[in-house]
């Protein structure tokens, strides 16, 4: 009998190849294969493997594989379920072994059951009476796509080189779908601040600062930091050295004094954190050192008019305009005096006062300084993700696309998955592309004109969108989603103008491992007791969602190991939350129930206006109730 004969397509190789190695690692006795839970995945990988081959073979009359049917695509996502639930298992085994996941044995595992998760992903999305294909063919689509744009003119969303690429992919069904594709995007805030920091430090070797160094040295022998014999070299060093030991010293400021950096300890922040922190430290006492001037000019300007002779007046007198504008200069005075002073301490204790640099030299750094402090991508990925420098943001996208499809979400979030392209040099371009959204989006290039359509209370009941708005933080919250606002939606309306949908997208600031404070949220993410409301359909989704089923979908995504936990900890407070929570069938039984999460049926919930909804900040209602109002407001101008 010849033998059976598969496509060339590098999966099956490859997944061969790391079988193999975990069937070796357990014949020679290796550490952990000896575990039951391994013993398990191996059987249900070669028992997959079967499966897979089966729907793989060539035929031999027409050279190819059969096209997947409705059956074989079932007995197919059954059978990886239950590897990727057997694999999760042993890793989560190997973890409370303290075994590290990223050599031997674990990371074996870790790299098959990410190529699992993309082949699963992409199978739970096939509709073989669409565009039918076969699963090597599948297999294939999810691997990373390479697209082919050599000798093709490519557009630059935003005018920057790093930022969207728009372009067209043919989905599984061969649809033509049109999106953007983002370069792969790294957190880059150490090494921009530490350039800042070189390059004002390259002053002191200048000439400028040499012939005005005389009084720069008196003030360093005064504070005690540089002998009276000290060269001309000795002191550049000490001007620099307070730049450069800022960020360490600001750490030594907070553990003496007992603070905590973004609910940490000093000692337990990342550089990175501090680093964020310090940025604001410096732009927020320049600003209150503008604002000491301000109204200390205005007091002066008013004292010189008016005069104090009735500022001491008791309170019950009858005061004059003069006395009450001259009494009000003086509070404000007083105010940013206080506020100046606090951050005086912190800036002469790290030895970073501005005024005790050379003028030029203190403007060109304190302008470099503001523009990291509005570095909006770099500020949300270290502030509320605690990503570090060289972490990798962009194909976050494609990660909550893979967990939307667990929680029947897939039509909520666009599509996004990681993406390759051949450059005019036919170099790879890594990336992530994420699908256009439908609808109208508040910061399009036709924004207003479209928002023209749209009622003058579009979510009157019924509202169709509203569930969707609901359950959409309840999913923000599993994957950690710290940046979702009104602007990264798009909004479908009916001939009437009314809301009948929403597509999520930007995706990329989410799977963080900071936790979420459940009363206060954090940034633009809501904390349980924002949710206030959440369908009956999707608390059953949230439910059913296994913590082994999260992980594996997030397998192969670039996320860090605790990127994973913390996502499986959110999926636990959510289910606490779903458990504690009431069944509700109106606005007033939501309005009584406090912080507790409110369960609705669909058709329920869609008679709700998002006005009555009881408001918080954080809560995504609020967001979207303020954005919308906003644009429709200048649409209607």
């Amino acid at each position: 009998m010849p033998p059976k004969v598969y496509p060339k397509f590098p999966t099956r190789a490859e997944r061969m190849d790391l079988i193999q190695q975990l069937e070796e690692a357990q014949k020679n006795g290796t550490a952990l294969t000896s575990l039951q839970h391994f013993t398990n995945y191996l059987e249900q990988l070669k028992q997959l493997n079967e499966v897979m081959d089966q729907y793989s073979e060539i035929d031999s009359e027409f050279g190819l594989p059969p096209d997947l049917d409705e059956a074989g695509k079932t007995a197919l996502l059954e059978r990886m379920r239950q590897t990727a639930v057997a694999g999760e298992r042993f890793l989560a085994d190997a973890q409370r072994q303290k075994a590290n996941l990223n050599v031997g044995t674990p990371r074996l595992v870790g790299q098959l059951q990410g190529m699992l998760a993309q082949d699963f992903d992409t199978l739970r999305l096939y509709k073989p009476n669409g565009h039918p294909m076969s699963f090597p063919e599948l297999q294939q689509l999810a691997r990373t796509q390479v697209v082919d744009l050599r000798g093709k003119k490519i557009g630059i969303m935003t005018n920057k080189l790093s930022a969207r690429i728009p372009m067209t992919v043919v989905d599984l069904q061969g649809n033509r779908r049109p999106g953007v594709f983002t370069k792969s995007s790294y957190v880059d805030l150490k090494s921009k601040y530490e350039a800042v920091i070189q390059d004002a430090t390259a002053y002191y070797d200048g000439d400028a600062f040499r012939h005005t160094l005389m009084p720069y040295k008196n003030m360093l022998i005064q504070e005690g930091e540089i002998p009276v014999t000290a060269t001309d070299e000795e002191v550049a060093a000490a001007m620099k050295g307070r730049l450069q030991n800022a960020v360490e010293n600001y750490r030594s400021w907070l553990i003496n004094e007992g603070r905590e950096i973004n609910e940490q300890t000093p000692q337990n922040a990342s550089t990175e954190q501090l680093i964020l922190e310090l940025i604001q430290v410096i732009i927020q006492s320049s600003q209150m050192k503008h604002q000491f001037d301000v109204a200390q000019s205005r007091f002066e300007v008013l004292h010189d008019q008016y005069g104090d002779a009735d500022l001491n007046a008791e309170q019950g007198e009858e005061l004059s305009e003069q006395v009450r504008k001259l009494r009000s200069a003086r509070q404000e005075l007083n105010r940013v005096t206080r506020q100046k002073e606090d951050f005086d301490k912190i800036i002469n204790a790290l030895k970073l006062d501005f005024y005790q640099m050379p003028e030029e030299l203190s403007e060109k750094l304190l302008s470099d300084i503001e523009k990291l402090s509005m570095d909006r991508t770099n500020l949300v990925n270290v502030r509320d993700l605690d990503l570090q420098e060289g972490q990798r943001y962009d194909h976050r996208n494609s990660a909550m696309s893979a967990v939307a499809g667990l929680v029947g979400m897939q039509d909520t979030v666009a599509r996004s998955v990681n993406m390759k392209f051949l450059d005019e040099n036919g170099e790879e371009v890594e990336g992530t592309f994420m699908e256009f959204a439908d609808g109208l989006d508040l910061h399009g290039k036709n924004g207003l004109k479209e928002f023209e359509k749209v009622a003058e209370d579009p979510f009157s009941p019924p509202c169709k969108a509203l569930p969707k708005i609901a359950d959409l933080q309840a999913f923000d919250y599993l994957c950690g989603n710290v940046d979702r606002h009104g602007g990264n939606m798009s909004y479908k309306v009916d001939k009437h103008g009314k809301f009948i949908d929403i597509v999520a997208f930007d995706n990329d600031t989410s799977f963080g491992t900071l936790p979420i404070d459940p009363k206060k949220g954090r940034f633009r993410q809501a904390g349980i007791e924002d949710l206030k409301v959440i369908s009956k359909p999707m608390s059953r989704k949230i439910m059913s969602l296994t913590e082994e089923m999260l992980k594996f979908s997030l397998r192969g995504r670039g996320l860090t190991d605790q990127e994973i936990q913390a996502s499986c900890e959110r999926l636990a407070e959510l289910k606490t939350a779903i458990q504690n929570g009431m069944q509700a069938k109106t606005i007033d039984e939501v309005k009584s129930a406090g912080p507790r999460l409110c369960i609705m049926e669909t058709e329920d919930l869609e008679q709700i206006h998002i006005n009555d909804i009881p408001d918080t900040k954080y809560a995504l209602f609020h967001n979207v109730r303020v954005q919308l109002h906003n644009r429709m407001k200048e649409a209607r101008k």
